[in-house]
């Protein structure tokens, strides 16, 4: 027997239940919802012993929607097929940090790293080989 399998869009599932929900309430039922969901949205969470005051729920969120607005600006102008200064940028990087991993610039060489890597896998397969 086949399984149903039901899908729908999360926007229109919210804009449904929350239609539904604002029918349920009478308008000063529904005015003080608004004030709680405001003072809410305004109201940071308990600080548990962290540094600092923990983010209200609106500043959460908008911190949120910055990151995925400036993470979604980034693929575009690094995935796109138009030049862009990031990608120069980001070449740039990537080739700085490739020629350092192989010139030891930074104090490890990949290569020395690599060879001694590969040259202890084959000692220890020889160990294994003779019976040590």
């Amino acid at each position: 027997m086949s399984e149903l399998k039901v899908s729908l869009p999360e926007a229109q599932v919210q804009e449904v239940v929350s239609a539904a929900v604002l029918k349920l309430f009478n308008e000063e039922q529904r005015d003080t919802l608004m004030q709680h969901a405001i003072r809410h949205l305004l109201t940071p969470p308990e600080n548990r012993g962290g540094y600092g005051r923990p983010p209200t729920p609106l500043e959460d969120a908008f911190n949120t929607a910055v990151s995925q607005a400036t993470r979604q600006w980034f693929v575009e102008r690094l995935t796109g097929d138009a030049d862009t200064p990031e990608k120069k940028m980001l070449h740039d990087a990537l080739t700085q940090v490739v020629e350092r991993m192989f010139t030891g610039e930074d104090g490890v060489n990949v290569i020395d790293v690599l060879t001694e890597g590969v040259s202890a896998s084959f000692r220890r397969l020889a160990e294994k080989a003779r019976g040590y």
